[in-house]
This record gives structure tokens, C-alpha cells and sequence, in this order.
């Protein structure tokens, strides 16, 4: 697709925004693992693809702030294995002001806990409060923990359905806040200014 280079960037969007797809994906080196170049790619070829159909960027979801960077930049779509994978390395995701209250340091760009580590082995909150999921509605942080260090199989799918849910949540809030004219608002309450 043309990989960090504008000028087949460009000619691969027009020779694809030619035929008749229902949707346009978006790949290649540096999309999704390099968010500053993942921009500036999608600020050369939005304009060329259109509005006219979905947007989709393949391999970009490593954590919260990209899929903000990459809506605000024209993307639509995203599917990515690092919801999933991080999950069975422990790695969960939270809102800000559940990192903020479980660190008391403002939330890192990630957004993620490692639930393995020794201060959850007795903590009874849920992985995230304000998550509605049904691992976080039932199963406490040290019950997690203790699954992971069981090594017990139970650990992926539980912490797997979390990091899902919260993206999924997430991208629905994205589509109200576009419908109500408030993203940028939203992306703030998120990342701050």
C-alpha cells in the first residue's frame, strides 16, 4: 500500500478508491504500531478515499488513545490482535480515573494494569469499576491475580472478554460523541488536552 512513502501511499488510495468495494482498508507498514506515521498516513489518503464508504485500518487498537488519534484522522474501522494478546499476558485495560485511583499518578497513554502484579493479590475491587462487563461484574482484581498465577486456563478468557468489552464500549461512546458533536470533548476527558 505503500508504506511510509506519500507518493505511493497516494497512487495506491486512488487505484483502490477506483474500484467498487464496500469498504477501504487500510494496512501496511507502520499503521498501527507507529502512531505518528499512522497519522500522517491517513491525513494523505482520507481525502483521496473519501467519505463515501467505511474506512477501515487494520492492526491499529494497542491501546485507547490510538483509536482516538486514528477516528480523528478519518478512520473508521479497526480490528487488532492487542486486545486479546495483552489479555493473556495480564495486561488489562482501565479508565483513567480507575489507573488514577489505583496509582495516583495521571493514566499512561496504554492505560493498562498488569493484574499479575503482588498489590492486586488482595484487592477486592473489581478490574475496573466503571466497565460493565461481565468480569468486572463478577470477579474481583485478586481473584484475577490468583488465576494468572494458578496459571489457570479461566485467566485469558475472563481478562480476554474485559479488554474486549472495554474497546468495544469505547468505540460506541466514540460513535455518540461524533453524533453529538462532542469527540474532541470526549477525547479530552480521556487524554487531556
Amino acid at each position: 500500500q505503500g508504506s511510509n512513502h506519500k507518493h505511493l501511499r497516494e497512487e495506491s488510495a486512488k487505484a483502490i478508491s477506483d474500484l467498487d468495494f464496500d469498504g477501504i482498508a487500510i494496512g501496511g507498514e507502520s499503521v498501527g504500531y507507529n502512531m505518528e506515521v499512522t497519522k500522517d498516513i491517513l491525513d494523505w489518503i482520507v481525502p483521496i478515499i473519501g467519505d463515501d464508504r467505511p474506512r477501515y485500518t487494520m492492526g491499529l487498537g494497542f491501546s485507547p488513545l490510538d483509536l482516538f488519534e486514528a477516528v480523528e484522522h478519518g478512520a473508521d474501522m479497526f480490528d487488532c490482535v492487542s486486545p486479546t494478546s495483552i489479555a493473556r499476558n495480564g495486561s488489562l485495560f482501565v479508565h483513567p480515573e480507575t489507573y488514577q485511583n489505583i496509582f495516583h499518578t495521571p493514566a499512561p497513554r496504554t492505560m493498562r494494569i498488569a493484574i499479575t502484579n503482588a498489590q492486586f493479590a488482595n484487592d477486592k475491587n473489581p478490574i475496573d469499576p466503571l466497565c460493565t462487563c461481565t468480569t468486572c461484574a463478577t470477579y474481583s482484581r485478586s481473584y484475577l491475580h490468583h488465576l494468572f498465577r494458578a496459571e489457570e486456563l479461566l485467566a485469558y478468557r475472563l481478562a480476554t472478554i474485559h479488554n474486549l468489552h472495554f474497546f468495544l464500549s469505547l468505540m460506541q461512546e466514540i460513535r455518540e460523541a461524533i453524533a453529538e458533536d462532542r469527540f474532541l470533548e470526549l477525547k479530552n476527558t480521556w487524554f487531556g488536552k
